[in-house]
C-alpha cells in the first residue's frame, strides 16, 4: 500500500509491554480511536507533537512480528533523543518518509541493529 506522505492522526499514550524500553528504544504505544482507514503497516520517519513542541520520531505501525505477530494492529512511536513518561498524553503524529516494511527478525539483536539504522534514516 502506498502512503500519501503527511498522513496525520492522534492517539493517547497507553501502557505497553515494555519491550521497546527493554531493548534500549522506549516507545509510546498509542491508542487511536477511530483508526484511520488508510493507516498503512510499516516503519516511518515522523513528526510527533505534544505539549507545544514537535519532535522527530520513528513510527512502527503493525503487529510486532518479532515478538508477538498476533495480527493485532499497534502503533508505537520512538521519539528521538527523548525519554520521559507520556502516559495519558495525546500525541499528534504526522507520518513522513516510509523507511521500510514491517519485518520479523530472528533475534532482538537483529531488531535493535535495524532500529538503529531506522533512527539514522529518520534524522533530518
Amino acid at each position: 500500500m502506498s502512503l500519501p506522505e503527511g498522513l496525520e492522526f492522534t492517539g493517547v499514550v497507553i501502557a505497553g509491554e515494555g519491550r521497546g524500553r527493554s531493548i534500549g528504544f522506549p516507545t509510546a504505544n498509542l491508542q487511536i480511536t477511530p483508526v484511520p482507514d488508510e493507516l498503512p503497516r510499516g516503519v516511518f520517519a515522523g513528526l510527533v507533537r505534544f505539549d507545544g513542541e514537535a519532535r522527530t520520531a520513528v513510527v512502527n505501525i503493525g503487529c510486532r512480528p518479532t515478538f508477538s505477530g498476533d495480527g493485532g494492529m499497534s502503533v508505537e512511536v520512538h521519539i528521538l533523543d527523548f525519554d520521559a513518561n507520556l502516559y495519558g498524553k495525546s500525541l499528534a503524529v504526522r507520518l513522513g518518509q516510509r523507511l521500510r516494511d514491517e519485518k520479523r527478525f530472528d533475534s532482538a539483536k537483529q531488531l535493535t541493529e535495524q532500529i538503529e539504522r531506522d533512527i539514522k534514516n529518520a534524522r533530518p
